[in-house]
């Protein structure tokens, strides 16, 4: 409880001595405590505003900081971000009103990428993620091992690459530039299609080479027994 405390403390105090350069009429006037609760209330502007912490370094020179940032009556971005202007750096994470939708490394909130709608997606992160570790729900392709799965024979699927570049029931370079990137999920599954026909294949070429080991030890016996014959 005393952190918790403590913590609104701290922000009241930054929020109280905060500087924006556009608020007027009373731009100090943007805290009140109602019933136990900390309100923090935009200031009254027609132009772009800010209410938060900020933090600086022992020269006052400003680092990041975090709050609400918003142009006139409209509440934009809760930031929280690095730099001398980090509501409008995007150095930092963004979630964006009324949405939720959250940008990371931009404050921009892209709405199409390449031509594709990308405006159902909740996260966008600028120049890319790493991590030791992505899960992604998707289907599996274990259908490949069903007994009435249609194995594409290789001469057609020869066919199908010389007429078409890439491997059937894939998508193409063009599709791929088209859509802006790939599905992981699909593709994955697909992938893992090709891996588990490719296993059917070789189980099926394995069986016609035992039968020709078995036939070619079939020949030598004759021509063995035509010869002690003889």
């Amino acid at each position: 409880m005393n952190f918790i405390k403590l913590v609104i403390v701290f922000f009241s105090f930054f929020l109280l001595f905060s500087n924006n350069s556009n608020a007027q009429n009373g731009a100090y006037e943007s805290i009140r405590l109602d019933g136990g609760s900390l309100n923090i209330f935009k200031p009254t502007t027609n132009g772009g505003w800010s209410r938060g912490a900020n933090f600086y370094d022992l020269n006052s020179v400003k680092k990041g900081g975090f709050g609400f940032a918003g142009a006139g009556n409209s509440y934009e971005t809760l930031y929280f971000a690095v730099g001398s202007s980090p509501q409008n750096s995007g150095k930092g994470l963004y979630v964006h009103n009324p949405t939720g939708k959250v940008t990371i490394g931009t404050k921009i909130l892209p709405q199409t990428y390449s031509g594709e709608d990308v405006s159902g997606y909740s996260l966008y992160v600028a120049d890319g993620i790493f991590t030791e570790e992505l899960k992604v729900m998707s289907g599996w392709a274990d259908y490949v091992f069903d007994v009435n799965y249609k194995l594409m024979p290789l001469k057609e699927v020869e066919n199908y690459i010389d007429n078409n570049h890439r491997l059937p029931n894939s998508i193409s370079t063009e599709e791929v530039m088209k859509n802006g990137g790939i599905n992981v999920g699909e593709t994955t599954v697909y992938q893992q299609e090709k891996i588990e026909e490719l296993f059917l294949y070789v189980i099926e070429l394995n069986k016609e080479l035992e039968q020709l080991k078995e036939e070619n030890k079939q020949l030598r016996e004759a021509v063995e027994t035509i010869q002690t014959e003889e």
